[in-house]
């Protein structure tokens, strides 16, 4: 089996990713070649084909300016918002609305759209919510909150009506309508879990490319060292 797969180096900085974008920095691009079908299983569920597409949400659009398309605010990952909903005149006035519970911790801010907010907790069940009630909209659960062992999601991003985001202990990627959280689609795991492959950073989408990251764990021991 031959697989091709776009990395980005740890720590690569929000300029390199612009770089990167742009076709200025094609260092950050590689190919595997594996002759191994033990590590990359071939399993893909596709329930719908996504579009082609040549636009991607990159958070600095008109119609976003007061959202949070991803972990770290927009696809740069600054997380400086340029909103001037809340400022350093009214930030002491600021008052508890509404709970969100889950039983799981959430670590990670939500994604904000519109009315709508997206979350994960750490048990990798993926939930919508309106902003405006925390009514629960939709909730996207992979199954896999017993297999977690220290490491937990970062994260996960909005893309022109779908979320992205990783699994984590099964070393997937899946992809959500927005809408009601159906499954359009869920990857081959990107190394075999057993060896400690772990999805847990907030993807990258750049048109029809998802870029995603793997990290062995949080917390040492980590099972592949």
């Amino acid at each position: 089996m031959k697989a091709t797969i776009t990395l980005l180096p740890f720590g690569s900085s929000s300029s390199s990713l612009q770089q990167l974008m742009s076709g200025k920095n094609s260092a950050l691009f590689f190919s595997i070649n594996t002759s191994s079908t033990a590590l990359i299983p071939t399993n893909t569920t596709i329930v719908k084909v996504l579009p082609k597409s040549v636009n991607t949400t990159l958070g600095t659009e008109l119609k976003h300016r007061n959202d949070w398309i991803t972990a770290n605010y927009y696809i740069y990952r600054t997380r400086s918002s340029t909103q001037t909903i809340i400022g350093k005149d009214n930030v002491n006035k600021l008052q508890v609305k509404w709970m969100l519970h889950s039983d799981f911790p959430i670590e990670n801010p939500p994604l904000i759209v519109g009315n709508r907010g997206y979350t994960i907790d750490n048990g990798m069940r993926i939930m919508a919510f309106d902003v405006n009630t925390s009514l629960n909209l939709w909730k996207y659960d992979p199954g896999v909150a017993s297999k977690q062992q220290q490491i937990f999601s970062h994260g996960i991003t909005y893309d022109n009506g779908v979320i992205f985001a990783g699994t984590v202990a099964n070393a997937t990627l899946v992809a959500l309508n927005a809408t009601d959280g159906k499954l359009i689609w869920q990857s081959v795991p990107i190394g075999d879990p057993d060896l400690g492959y772990r999805t847990s950073r907030p993807p990258t989408v750049w048109n029809d490319i998802v870029i995603v990251r793997s990290a062995l764990g949080d917390n040492p021991p980590f099972p592949a060292v």
